[in-house]
């Protein structure tokens, strides 16, 4: 079994778009298709190399986005229906609180690993070593290589962000 997968990836599907799959315009469509119509035009490709040795451990512990509840219309009439179950989990990171996220929990892991590259708190996927979920305490501990860099100064500033909702972001915007 390799440690290296190597895609063959179009260069301007490298500053923005996901493409795993085929080389050629067969491909593109199949994989990006709001890029369809330029499919026709992507012909030079790229290798794209990932290392896999470096890839983080991650549970799979993603539920479901929705609670089965009885409710009673005007007629008084029981309906079986959903609502969304919006949880909190806890980000632990090299045993560190940071910051308690609202999820859905269907992808917490990728959830965090996404919050916490936006947030610059990891540069790379490489750096991580490990994301573990546990909804019996509703935290996930995270597990880098090394120390975060400039750690304690990302966290000393934060931003309370408005837009649909209210955010928090840390260190310089």
């Amino acid at each position: 079994m390799s440690l290296v997968e190597v895609y063959r990836v179009h260069p301007l599907l490298l500053r923005g778009f996901l493409f795993i799959g085929e080389p050629g315009p067969a491909g593109c469509r199949r994989y990006a298709p709001a890029l369809s119509r330029l499919a026709p035009r992507l012909t030079t490709f790229k290798r794209l190399e990932i290392n896999m040795s470096n890839k983080p451990e991650l549970t799979d512990e993603g539920l479901d986005a929705s609670y089965a509840v009885n409710s009673v219309n005007e007629f008084g009439d029981t309906i079986a229906g959903h609502i969304a179950a919006e949880r909190a989990l806890t980000i632990y990171l090299n045993k560190r609180e940071i910051v308690t996220l609202m999820t859905l929990g269907t992808q917490p892991e990728l959830l965090v690993l996404g919050w916490l590259r936006n947030q610059r708190l990891v540069q790379s996927v490489d750096e991580v070593r490990s994301i573990q979920v546990d909804w019996d305490v509703e935290a996930v501990a995270v597990t880098t290589h090394e120390a975060v860099d400039g750690l304690e100064d990302k966290l000393s500033k934060k931003t309370v962000t408005t837009g649909c909702g209210q955010g928090t972001v840390y260190g310089d915007m």
